[in-house]
């Protein structure tokens, strides 16, 4: 009976044995998080580079005009990025350092997933991966017209010299410029004005109806369009004469 009994506790107790004796399964390391490159394109400003000698880490500021599709949310926002040792500068052409006001690129590696309201903050704590400044590109143009109601009218003085001026009320504007309809704006009459009269008229005279055509950067905020139109000097000035009852 005690050799019966022995045998049972003896079956029970190995198995327990084994279990403790039986190493744990080790925890899996987190995986690492899944990181992607972000393109921003736009100005570039306030370059400070890396300096080797002390080190330092510089930076670089950058105002989004264009952003790869898991970034439009910055498109129009100020960003300002590190420049450290691992950070790639290239240069076009000619140019020695990066100037504020010239067109460039900023690349960085930061987390695939970002929500949107953390993006500008996470992406800013990364250093820039390459800064690639393209220098000042030429702004596109297109010839703004104009036509309404004329008067205040002075010429170009080529004796002295000294600018005139020319004012219209707005009626009717091309598309790009329709917000102007009804707004009073006075435009330079410089060296370059083309002036053109009908009617066997010898100047612009007031309540003249006519046309003014003005060069001016091809996009221009709504909110800026009338500044930004009156800051360049009139194209031409075309005075149609007294206006047909």
């Amino acid at each position: 009976m005690k050799k019966t009994l022995l045998l049972v506790i003896a079956a029970l107790v190995i198995p327990s044995v084994a279990l403790a004796a039986k190493p744990a399964h080790s925890q899996k390391p987190p995986k690492p998080t899944a990181q992607v490159t972000y393109e921003l394109k736009g100005t570039l400003s306030n370059y400070t580079a890396y300096d080797n000698v002390t080190p330092a880490n510089g930076t670089v500021t950058i105002t989004v005009t264009k952003a790869g599709p898991r970034a439009r949310s910055l498109e129009g926002q100020t960003l300002t990025f590190v420049v450290d040792a691992n950070t790639s500068v290239t240069l076009e052409s000619g140019l020695t350092t990066i100037t504020n006001g010239d067109s460039g690129m900023i690349k960085v590696m930061a987390a695939k997933h970002i929500a949107p309201a953390d993006l500008a903050k996470t992406l800013q704590q990364s250093p820039a991966k390459s800064v690639n400044d393209e220098g000042v590109k030429p702004v596109a143009m297109r010839t703004y017209t104009l036509s309404g109601t004329l008067s205040k009218y002075t010429a170009y003085d080529k004796v002295t010299p000294a600018n005139g001026t020319v004012t219209i009320v707005v009626k009717h504007a091309g598309p790009h410029a329709k917000s102007l309809k009804g707004a009073t704006l006075v435009f330079t009459i410089d060296a370059n004005t083309k002036i053109k009269l009908d009617d066997n008229q010898t100047t612009v005279t007031d309540g003249d109806k006519g046309f003014i055509k003005v060069r001016a950067p091809k996009d221009i905020a709504p909110a800026n369009l009338a500044a930004t139109l009156q800051a360049s000097p009139a194209m031409s000035v075309h005075d149609q004469g007294v206006p047909t009852p």
